[in-house]
């Protein structure tokens, strides 16, 4: 039960951020008058309403989160002593359940993926039994839900009041507004699938950090929640709202525009997961066919949030041949050109690599730019060198096929290590150099992948304060 009441409420000191409300109605468990007097008296009610009462919450300090659990947990084992003594063998195990108060939601959740049984073996007997790890998963996972759930209507009443975007730091680019596109001629910066998720263990904290490189532009990948089935998943199993996690992603892009960098959006699948950091993106049999459906019907809500967010660089989906296979790609871009050409006046971008297509590459007809993806592959320098040769032969012919297909506008979407060596930074810099040199004749326009240190699948590449972003102060100097 300790354990369990110290998993929820440290979720819940994690990214809130609400609309101003008493600080009382913000707590992270249950308000007693007990709780409540506990916690005026140990932390005192000005630091209470500064972390649960203003608008941009400050997260409590150390000392003062853990003064604020001995509340809560003492109030918790008064709780269950109390019970106890009135009713050893209580079957009602929802008066125990420990964190927020309990809503009918939370409960049907909780039925639905522990059972009523177990539940009552926990949470409703005299001596309660601690809960399994898989069991303590879904009772955060019901408790994760709700709470976001109950922070969209906040966000939908405040929106309703203030007629303001809403708050939990979301500065989207509202419909029937827009901001023009950053006008940068040369292409230079990073790049990254959650780099918007400024908290998520990326190097860069802010868009203003990213253009203290010397970077010019910044590409965002737009995360496209799907089932196992490939069918869209946003607002299940977890999963955000499509039109909250819009809004998250449009105040990335709109904060990167006032900073004077130009945005590139990249759209990508990825399977819904229990596991933070695992990215599955790659599909298979008839998931690829179904996403592709499902993009379809909101590609046209995605561009026009593109265009509204002054995106300078769009594709409607990142490695085509990757996500859905060589077949596919060929057949689906196309298609996904014409249903965004109405909505996006910026650049189209067909963003692939060399080694995607086994014989004749295909005609990549009709989009304005082709975004490379020139990656480092090899355990040891001997297989890097080898890899270099093969990219070499193979990027000269996707070159070719790129000018008969009419495109000669090109640019590095993805520049890094497949998986990083163990190496010293100074050899990782000469490769990076070496193969730049091997994009070079095709452009010197090139994003850097940066990818967060809790990636688990991929390699984490750190941008900031290592060897890549000298490299960046030193191309964009060059350009300058």
């Amino acid at each position: 039960m300790k354990k369990i009441l110290l998993i929820i409420f440290s979720f819940f000191f994690t990214n809130i951020s609400l609309a101003d409300q008493s600080w009382v109605d913000n707590l992270p468990g249950p308000s007693s008058p007990e709780i409540i007097d506990c916690l005026k008296s140990s932390i005192g009610e000005k630091n209470l309403q500064k972390y649960f009462g203003s608008k941009k919450r400050q997260r409590p300090s150390k000392k003062h989160e853990g003064m604020m659990r001995k509340c809560f947990e003492s109030a918790q084992k008064i709780g269950s002593d109390e019970q106890q003594n009135q009713q050893s063998n209580s079957t009602d195990w929802t008066k125990n359940l420990p964190g927020p108060p309990t809503t009918p939601e939370i409960i049907n959740c909780l039925k639905d993926s522990i059972g009523e049984k177990k539940l009552i073996k926990y949470f409703g007997s005299g001596k309660h039994q601690r809960p399994t790890p898989e069991d303590e998963n879904k009772l955060r996972k019901c408790f994760d839900q709700t709470q976001k759930q109950g922070m969209q209507k906040q966000d939908k009443m405040d929106q309703a009041k203030s007629n303001q975007s809403s708050p939990m730091n979301m500065d989207c680019v509202p419909e029937g507004k827009s901001i023009n596109r950053i006008e940068n001629e040369h292409i230079v910066g990073v790049i990254g699938p959650s780099l918007w998720e400024w908290s998520r263990n990326n190097s860069f904290k802010d868009a203003k950090a990213i253009k203290e490189t010397g970077s010019t532009t910044v590409g965002f990948g737009l995360t496209i929640f799907i089932d196992k089935k490939g069918k869209l998943a946003f607002g299940k199993d977890g999963g955000p709202q499509l039109e909250q996690w819009l809004c998250l992603v449009g105040s990335a892009l709109k904060e990167a525009n006032d900073n004077g960098l130009a945005t590139y959006l990249a759209i990508n699948p990825q399977i819904m997961t229990k596991t933070r950091g695992v990215e599955k993106s790659i599909l298979t049999g008839k998931q690829r066919e179904v996403f592709l459906k499902e993009l379809e019907n909101i590609l046209p809500m995605l561009s026009k949030f593109a265009e509204r967010h002054g995106v300078k660089y769009f594709t409607p989906l990142a490695e085509p041949e990757k996500r859905v296979g060589p077949k596919l790609a060929v057949s689906w871009m196309p298609k996904g050109l014409k249903i965004i050409k109405p909505y996006y006046n910026g650049l189209t971008v067909w963003q692939t690599a060399d080694d995607y297509y086994k014989g004749k590459f295909p005609k990549f007809k009709g989009y304005d730019m082709v975004g490379l993806v020139v990656l480092i592959g090899g355990s040891n320098l001997s297989e890097i060198n080898q890899y270099y040769s093969e990219r070499k032969k193979e990027l000269s012919k996707l070159h070719k096929a790129l000018i008969a297909s009419g495109i000669n506008k090109f640019f590095v979407a993805e520049f890094g290590f497949m998986v990083r060596p163990k190496i010293k930074d100074d050899i990782a810099s000469k490769l990076y150099y070496k193969f730049l040199d091997l994009a070079a004749p095709y452009s010197d326009n090139v994003l850097f992948l940066e990818n967060p240190s809790d990636m688990k699948m991929g390699t984490p590449q750190q941008v900031k304060g290592t060897f890549i972003e000298d490299i960046i102060k030193k191309l964009t100097s060059n350009n300058q």
